[in-house]
């Protein structure tokens, strides 16, 4: 059963490397940065929406927020945070 809480926040990530993440030269071993925005129940943890792009910008959190709401419908009352 779904709380009606969902959390979103953006993440970065590389595209073609494993995790990379450890070092504070994330850019330069990465080859390209890509950005997620994804949705989540707090519920269970579930995503019920991701969208990645090159940038982070306003389009990409529309498209996520349109994306979420077309296949979640959620009901009256939903608690978002984000980040």
């Amino acid at each position: 059963m779904p709380s009606g809480q969902w959390f979103t926040g953006f993440f970065i990530f590389c595209s073609n490397a494993g995790n990379g993440f450890e070092d504070k030269v994330l850019v330069y071993k990465c080859g390209q940065k890509k950005w997620n925005n994804l949705y989540y129940q707090i519920y269970d943890r579930s995503i019920v929406a991701s969208v990645n792009g090159i940038s982070i910008h306003t389009e990409l959190e529309k498209n996520a927020l349109e994306k979420v709401l077309k296949s979640e419908k959620p009901r009256k009352g939903l608690i978002l945070h984000s980040n």
